[in-house]
């Protein structure tokens, strides 16, 4: 690789083609890539997964996907009458044909649908896969390979045990469009004769259980143990010892933990682990569709060009942020509302037609939001007794579908938190009582933070959308560290902007602002992002209240504002002026167990 590619390129350039080599890897999670990554890093790992044969298929999953885009789907038939009937899916069509492994791509894993989700569950990592679905019966052996993209704030999101069938993960922050870009200029690896996987020792497996630590897992320790194997298999060893567990160690960002020595007390011995049994591989019996997918299974192809693989030693960094202290909080169930149909229906303009995935069909109310797809499905069934003859295809209006769609909320609650203004305490008893509304209301939250330890610029507020209030990055957020700057009228203009966007989507919004009204970042520096070279003074100040000014002229019977001002501070004239300007409402320190407003 070119000299200029950093270290996150190398680990990622191995983690691919280590999936590439080795099917029952299932996938790779990418974090925190940029946007212009996705193409080139799927062309390359295409053409990587492809080999001599050419560039492997690929299928694009995203918050849109159905299960006819996976398992089942339309086809017509060949032979006359030239009847539609149900056949493969594009994934199981890709699964069960010849040549290279099909690659399935999700840009962003935490807006991935409900049927995107369960496919990831049922087909990745796994050693047999059963397709039982209407007119479809299938048992294959999963060859493709995920390439999986998400971003670390929102890995909370998706359910714990998605999240887990990709233990293997690597972080794109620093890689470049023109680092990817090199790879795709590197000639096509040859096929060379598949070596046989070599066994894993009971010492590669004893370290990378010490670097697992307390992340261990069954997944992970089967996925590391995994890679280390094809790391001995490029190396054309006979078995994968403690180098090979090393150099996968390294790959995955693991840590090495530190290892006291322990002076045994006379008269007791050191505990020795005892050995692993051998697992011996039994014979796999070929499937349904014959010898043929048995053998479009079993084939890899080992890169040829092994002195592109980084042999020192790489850099630790987080693989597991998810689990990690400190990670956000867990949903009670685990992520398991993910996997499920939304029920309900909202009222207002969540009842819109044509807003929002679809996730199912129904016979058609209107002409506003008709499925063409499955109203010529529901005609073809009847086609035999309407048009025996081979005559056309006859729609009649009891055919016509219309499609399924999640009610969507049309309630926000929007809160900005000032951090600075609480010196560590803990938002959520002041705010039990909106958040509490938020949820009986089943609104989306819109969070506005200022001051925050954690931002990636002190001068400047971030805005995050949620989903509800029972999102797992809201217990995180609300208990981020204060930093030392207050760029309030950056936050306020952040908040204003976002509600502006909100207004035409939404029928009731309930603007929270918790803080103390004093700032020390003007709006110019915050838009800027650079510090001011002259004394603020008050001009920060003066900036949050024009902003707040601009917050006031919403729409009264749509728009309910408040100032939560926290117990024991010393501005309240600064509170007072802030919720004049906005229109708004001063609540003194609200507690838990008081009635919403």
């Amino acid at each position: 690789m070119p000299a200029t590619t950093t270290v996150a390129a190398e680990r990622l350039a191995l983690l691919l083609t280590a999936l590439a080599a080795e099917p029952a890897l299932g996938g790779t999670l990418v974090l925190d890539a940029d946007p212009a990554l996705v193409e080139p890093l799927t062309a390359w790992f295409a053409r990587e997964v492809g080999g001599r044969d050419g560039p492997a298929p690929r299928l694009l999953l995203g918050a849109g996907a159905r299960d006819e885009d996976i398992w089942a789907a339309p086809r017509p038939a060949l032979r006359p009458p030239h009847h539609w009937r149900l056949g493969p899916g594009p994934l199981v069509a890709a699964e069960l044909a010849p040549g290279p492994a099909p690659v399935v791509v999700v840009p962003d894993l935490a807006r991935l649908g409900v049927a995107g989700l369960r496919a990831a569950l049922q087909i990745v990592g796994a050693e047999e896969t059963v397709v039982e679905h209407a007119g479809v019966s299938r048992r294959f052996r999963p060859r493709s390979r995920w390439l999986v993209f998400c971003e670390t704030p929102a890995l909370s999101a998706v359910p714990r045990h998605v999240r887990e069938r990709f233990a293997l993960r690597a972080s794109a922050v620093g890689i470049t469009p023109e680092q990817v870009a090199a790879l795709n200029r590197r000639p096509p690896r040859d096929d060379a004769t598949a070596r046989p996987c070599p066994a894993v020792t009971d010492e590669a497996v004893r370290h990378l259980t010490g670097r697992l630590g307390p992340a261990v897992t069954p997944r992970r320790l089967l996925t590391a143990a995994r890679l280390a194997r094809v790391l001995a298999r490029f190396d054309a060893a006979d078995r994968a010892g403690p180098p090979h567990a090393r150099r996968a160690a390294d790959a995955m960002g693991l840590a090495e933990l530190p290892t006291p020595e322990r002076q045994d007390a006379p008269g007791h011995r050191t505990y020795r682990p005892p050995a692993l049994p051998r697992r011996t591989r039994r014979p796999r019996q070929p499937g349904p569709d014959g010898d043929r997918t048995a053998t479009a299974t079993a084939r890899v192809h080992p890169p040829s060009e092994l002195r592109t693989l980084p042999s020192a030693p790489l850099p630790p960094w987080e693989p597991y942020p998810d689990t990690a202290p400190g990670g956000d909080a867990e949903t009670p169930d685990g992520g398991l509302s993910r996997l499920r149909l939304p029920h309900g229906r909202s009222t207002g303009a969540g009842r819109q037609p044509g807003r929002g995935p679809s996730t199912g069909l129904l016979q058609a109310r209107s002409l506003r939001d008709v499925s063409v797809v499955g109203t010529v499905l529901q005609a073809a069934k009847f086609r035999p007794l309407r048009s025996p003859r081979g005559g056309p295809l006859l729609v009649r209006p009891q055919d016509l579908r219309e499609h399924l769609r999640p009610p969507l909320p049309d309630r926000l609650l929007a809160l900005l938190l000032d951090h600075t203004a609480r010196e560590g305490a803990d938002w959520t008893p002041h705010l039990d009582p909106f958040l509490r509304w938020a949820y009986t209301r089943r609104a989306e939250l819109l969070v506005v933070e200022v001051g925050a330890a954690t931002a990636a610029t002190e001068l400047r507020a971030e805005a995050l959308g949620l989903r509800s209030v029972l999102h797992p990055s809201l217990a995180a957020v609300l208990r981020r560290p204060p930093g030392r700057a207050t760029p309030l009228a950056h936050g306020v203009a952040l908040l204003v902007r976002h509600l502006r966007r909100h207004a035409a989507a939404v029928t009731e919004v309930l603007a929270v602002a918790a803080t103390d009204g004093r700032a020390n970042v003007p709006l110019a520096a915050g838009l800027q992002d650079r510090p001011p070279d002259r004394p603020v003074g008050s001009e920060a100040v003066r900036d949050a209240h024009a902003q707040a000014a601009l917050l006031g002229r919403q729409d009264p019977t749509r728009f309910r504002l408040f100032v939560l001002a926290p117990p024991g501070h010393g501005g309240r004239a600064l509170v007072q002026d802030l919720a004049d300007r906005m229109g708004a409402v001063v609540l003194p320190g609200t507690r838990a167990g008081e009635a919403a407003p």
